[in-house]
């Protein structure tokens, strides 16, 4: 049989085809194990762990983690086209839990086992003497960073669960995993990591199609921890997550996958990208009611909007990320890398984001206004200002910021995570202005119309008054005029 038993597929089990759906169904035993701290199945011998993989029902979540078990339930469903068909649902439905929400994508799965079940999946189990052919130039492991990213959004020590590539025995039996505290690495440690899978591709190439196969038994340790107390559970799943895709990324098949794309899908720091956008909050799907009936005619009425779950910058645009793609700066204030730029018009944010996604391959965007009050207020929930009732906290504005911008992130984040939702700059978003909400949009996107002139912006500024920080604020300017106190934050499909 290939692969680990304590992760294996029931397809895997049973010799059938294989592919991400079989990775999926892995990923949940990591997800089951960083939440209990032990894996969903065990027996004394690797056959009969194989077995309960097939014929076993889906362990269950007992107590707070309970509300996980539709999660569970689809990522470890026996049937393989019954299981999430991207980490994206997944992440998405881990955000909705966390936000005390309905995980759109996961469905209940009632799981039985009976002999008769576990008699056949017996009949169909073949044992696999060696691995079959491996293609060349299939690509080795690579080390990747988590950043821990601090309050104040400086990035902290980079945390990794150590991978260590082992060569098993001759005969190509796979080593067993074991499990201990997570080690803080150093840049110098990730680059050895990453030096030794670049010493395998070499040598592989030079290697005959029987040293190949025996090397591709290479299994992965994992060195890892629970995470603190006071760490939420999503940040241990995240751990969870990423822990998992390492493992279906190499230790089974060593299949070809893009490791850019697998960073980007579950909100990791992926080099270039990070560097232009920084880090990308996923904000769960939901409904709310959006608008202010105590406020002006611009806020109302008030209407109810089904936001669809995507992606949005942790903080609004850099003047050095601007310059990274733009090769310019416009910004009034100078001097300042990690200031939001400002100074730019809807029409110059449009030129950048064309250009982005020229450089990364991507698709960036604005986000709709819906979009921005619903992030703004922590996925929906009735705040006064873009994280809670207390502005200092969460804002710069005119009577702290000593009448100048501020690097970003520097102010406490909102539920989701989300710095400088209200304050420091005004953002554009994608709408054109319209005075009221009469005729508004429900689906959550943006409202345009030919030859749009304005576009709407959200959130306050360094220089305005308190009132101009309310989460349900708005106001429309030239889409081709810019001003210091004007910036944006990008968004992204999921």
């Amino acid at each position: 049989i290939i692969g680990t038993p304590h992760y294996i597929s029931p397809e895997q089990a049973k010799g059938e085809n294989i592919g991400t759906y079989s990775d999926t169904y892995s990923l949940g035993v990591v997800f089951y194990q960083m939440l209990t701290g032990k894996v969903p199945y065990d027996a004394d011998t690797p056959i009969a762990l194989v077995f309960k993989h097939v014929s076993e029902p889906v362990p269950r979540f007992a107590g707070d983690l309970a509300v996980y078990q539709p999660l569970l339930d689809r990522m470890m469903a026996k049937t393989r086209d019954r299981r999430y068909s991207n980490c994206d649902q997944i992440i998405a439905d881990i955000d909705s839990i966390e936000a005390g929400k309905t995980a759109s994508h996961a469905t209940e799965i009632s799981s039985t086992a009976t002999a008769d079940k576990a008699r056949a999946a017996a009949d169909h189990l073949t044992l696999v003497e060696d691995l079959p052919r491996i293609e060349a130039e299939k690509p080795a492991i690579q080390a990747t960073e988590i950043l821990n990213t601090s309050a104040s959004g400086e990035a902290g020590t980079a945390v990794f669960p150590k991978t260590e590539i082992l060569n098993t025995a001759a005969g190509g039996g796979a080593g067993t995993a074991a499990f201990q505290p997570t080690e803080i690495l150093s840049r110098a440690d990730l680059d050895k990591i990453n030096s030794t899978a670049g010493n395998l591709r070499k040598t592989s190439s030079k290697k005959t199609d029987t040293d190949k196969r025996k090397e591709s038994t290479l299994t992965l340790v994992e060195k890892q921890n629970t995470l603190p107390v006071s760490r939420s559970i999503t940040s241990r799943i995240f751990l969870g997550i990423t822990l998992g895709l390492l493992i279906a990324g190499g230790a089974y098949l060593f299949s070809d996958i893009d490791t850019g794309k697998l960073k980007a899908s579950v909100g990791l720091d992926p080099g270039p990208v990070y560097a232009r956008v920084g880090r990308l909050i996923s904000v769960p799907s939901g409904s709310f009611e959006m608008g202010n009936a105590n406020g002006p005619s611009a806020e109302n009425p008030v209407h109810s909007v089904r936001i669809k779950g995507f992606r949005l910058a942790q903080t609004e645009v850099t003047q050095k990320q601007w310059q990274l793609v733009m090769g310019s700066d416009p910004s009034y204030f100078e001097d300042c890398d990690n200031c939001p730029v400002d100074s730019v018009s809807w029409n110059d944010v449009q030129d950048f984001l064309k250009k982005l996604n020229e450089q990364t391959g991507l698709r960036f965007r604005l986000p709709t206004e819906a979009e921005w009050e619903y992030a703004c207020r922590s996925a929906g929930k009735i705040e006064k200002y873009c994280g809670g009732d207390e502005p200092n906290s969460l804002a710069w504005y005119g009577d702290n910021s000593v009448e100048k911008i501020h690097p970003v992130a520097q102010k406490q984040a909102n539920g989701l995570g989300l710095h400088d939702m209200s304050g420091n700059v005004w953002e554009w978003t994608q709408d054109c202005w319209y005075d009221s909400y009469d005729g508004a949009p429900t689906q959550g996107q943006a409202w345009e119309r030919a030859a749009c002139t304005q576009s709407v912006l959200r959130g306050g500024s360094w220089i305005g008054l308190k009132s101009s920080l309310s989460s349900t604020g708005r106001f429309g300017s030239s889409i081709a005029t810019g001003n210091r106190n004007f910036g944006f934050r990008v968004a992204q499909d999921i």
